[in-house]
């Protein structure tokens, strides 16, 4: 699966030498078409458009010229029914509460399960839930979606990090650019401006194995990062990451369920479903 700019592009790689191209499908609302994933089934895919937030005038950036107005600046995920990759259809899209760029999103599924990406394979009796999808989303931090019903084009919001609370409305590319899901069930959300934060969201791995980041809570201290007093959540974590990156110096929260859409006024540590580990 490609995202090229202004397509959803489909290949057949069998031959790793020399790909095929299966479809190359166009979408309403395509400005920068940048990256997606599919659901464990492999049945449905969504994705996001890293730069449509930014031309809801026509006129945001230089990619915005000539195009017509996308006429939103909250974060807009698409949807597609990939069950017949000759003809993907893509069925709709999400419009979260929040106004941000969105950039890179995952699902649990396959991948992490069988061991392709580098890591062992998931133990049966220890498996995520697959229905929920990860996004970093820029200045509003990782956001959770439950897709129980993408194939019906519905996608809910059930919990959010956010990673910058000083920047909440701004479109610009600060705050997170990516997550990894790591197998202990700890989910490692970077940023480009404010360090790592690793996390727990219990709905989304209930069955944590041992092993996972044990955190410290000391009493707030403010950040240097930047010359920006962060002010998260009342709690800054020393982290040794058993099986993870190592040692690192972070943050660490347990992510739940929050009351969508967020109040304006929120921020990390807020008591709306978030607890420290």
């Amino acid at each position: 699966f490609a995202f090229n700019e202004d397509t959803v592009t489909i290949y057949d790689v069998t031959d790793k030498s020399a790909p095929v191209m299966v479809s190359r499908t166009a979408y309403d609302g395509a400005i920068y078409t940048h990256q997606g994933w599919v659901t464990r089934d492999m049945k449905y895919l969504i994705h996001d458009d890293e730069v449509d937030e930014l031309c809801a005038t026509g006129t945001g950036i230089s990619l915005c010229d000539g195009l017509p107005p996308t006429n939103h600046t909250q974060t807009r995920t698409f949807m597609w029914d990939i069950t017949d990759l000759e003809n993907p259809v893509n069925t709709g899209h999400f419009d979260h509460p929040e106004v941000s760029i969105d950039h890179n999103l995952y699902f649990w599924g396959a991948i992490h399960e069988k061991g392709w990406g580098g890591n062992a394979p998931l133990d049966s009796d220890k498996l995520p839930e697959h229905k929920y999808a990860y996004l970093s989303n820029y200045v509003s931090g990782l956001r959770i979606l439950d897709t129980t019903n993408v194939e019906n084009a519905e996608l809910e919001q059930v919990a959010y990090f956010d990673v910058a609370p000083d920047l909440n409305g701004v479109l610009e590319f600060y705050g997170t650019w990516s997550n990894y899901m790591h197998p202990s069930g700890t989910i490692a959300v970077s940023t480009k401006d404010r360090g790592v934060f690793f996390l727990a969201f219990d709905e989304g791995f209930p069955n944590r194995p041992e092993g996972n980041a044990q955190c410290a809570v000391k009493e707030k201290v403010p950040s240097s990062n930047d010359g920006k007093d962060l002010a998260f959540a009342g709690f800054v974590s020393s982290i040794v990451a058993v099986g993870l990156i190592g040692f690192a110096l972070g943050y660490c929260y347990s992510v739940q369920r929050a009351a969508v859409p967020a109040t304006p006024d929120h921020y990390i540590g807020e008591k709306k479903g978030m607890t420290s580990l």
